[in-house]
């Protein structure tokens, strides 16, 4: 098979995986919507797309962001706020909920029920996050923000900011910053009170987390480099038996990997969003190095000679993409039960060649894994001295 193949088959599984992505995510995001009927409406006041106001002596700056193809416009309003620890809180889903009660993730708490069922909270400094947000005052301001429509705070040790997504360009015009500000105002100032918990924070789990990160990451880097020089410099006549071969392997490992990754990772808040990534990650990349590390082995480590085969050429084809042009040449194949055989080549082969008059030389060797692959061939043009022209 060609290497257009499996271009294919790998822009496929990006698609799949960021496809389950998006969707997780817009699941993740069901809230109150800017037109729900319990919006808070404030004075109108014409704003352009993005400004700042000073309060208390604090900035506050405020900017619509248009969006694009695949992120919804949303609305950002942030003030400088040095801190130690981090978090984030949105509106809890069903999605929170599963993954809390599989014991996956663990719930952080701000000893308020009603607040607790409301509000998903997650942080990398829990004892931090818990210590903020059991403050009355932070819980209210926190609450009365989202029922404006506000559908994320978040705190990333440098900036506070509140965020609300989708987002109307229209509703800057009832947009009252001057009251969020007043609000943030109170969430910046206890940050600091908050500060003793983030310095005894347990971190001794980060680098397990590191570890089911940078293993399918591997994998995806190098199983891509495997499979592009293998299907371009030792390519299999039978990539996709190659592939499925490969999955005897990959899928087992694949398995055994993501149960010891969801040990690694389990017991902390942010644990379903990390291994949902690590799932899709993993989902790519041990297929792709399972397929590239057999493709390339399976001619680095054959010992076998050098098979020449004489192939009439019958047809030849153009596909074109938006930048450029691959040219092939179709052969009698010399294989059992199959007619015929697909060869790259280059723009001055393809147009010298002559289909049902022309041959081609081609040099196969059996393969490690009797996955018989190709060497090279040439172009023959027939006559009482035979020529023979590189075919790629």
């Amino acid at each position: 098979m060609s290497i257009n193949f499996w271009i294919f088959v790998g822009i496929s599984l990006l698609m799949g995986v960021f496809a389950l992505v998006v969707i997780i995510k817009k699941y993740r995001g069901r809230i109150r919507r800017p037109n729900s009927p319990d919006a808070v409406q404030s004075k109108p006041i014409k704003r352009g797309e993005k400004g700042e106001i000073t309060y208390n002596g604090t900035i506050y700056s405020y900017q619509y962001h248009r969006g694009s193809k695949n992120t919804p416009p949303f609305l950002s309003i942030s003030t400088a706020c040095p801190s130690k620890g981090k978090f984030k809180i949105t509106r809890e889903t069903g999605f929170d909920r599963f993954f809390i009660r599989m014991g996956i993730t663990r719930k952080l708490f701000s000893y308020d029920r009603d607040f607790d069922v409301m509000f998903n909270i997650t942080s990398d400094y829990p004892r931090f996050a818990e210590e903020y947000f059991k403050k009355k005052e932070i819980q209210r301001i926190t609450r009365e923000t989202f029922e404006q429509g506000f559908t994320q705070l978040k705190l990333d040790g440098k900036q506070l900011t509140f965020y609300w997504t989708p987002y109307r360009r229209s509703f800057l015009d009832t947009l009252d910053v001057e009251k969020i500000a007043a609000g943030m105002d109170k969430l910046r100032e206890n940050a600091a009170s908050a500060a003793f918990a983030a310095e005894t924070e347990d971190m001794s789990w980060k680098p397990k987390r590191l570890l089911a990160f940078i293993i399918p990451i591997f994998l995806l880097i190098s199983g891509l480099i495997a499979v592009l020089w293998g299907m371009t410099e030792r390519t299999p006549l039978d990539g996709g038996a190659l592939f499925v071969d490969s999955l005897k392997i990959s899928v087992p490992a694949l398995v055994i990997f993501l149960y010891f990754a969801l040990q690694l990772i389990r017991g902390h808040s942010t644990s379903h969003g990390e291994y949902i990534i690590i799932i899709a990650l993993s989902l790519i990349g041990f297929p792709l190095a399972g397929c590239g590390y057999e493709t390339s082995l399976n001619a680095l480590l054959d010992q076998s000679r050098v098979t020449p085969h004489r192939a009439l050429i019958v047809d030849k084809y153009i596909t074109k993409s938006k930048n450029s042009r691959s040219y092939y040449l179709v052969v009698d194949s010399w294989r059992k039960n199959q007619h015929t055989e697909t060869l790259g080549t280059n723009k001055s082969t393809y147009l010298e060649a002559v289909p049902n008059k022309d041959y081609t030389l081609v040099n196969t060797k059996e393969g490690k894994f009797k996955f018989e692959w190709l060497v090279d061939y040439y172009l023959v043009k027939p006559g009482i001295d035979e020529v023979e022209k590189p075919g790629r």
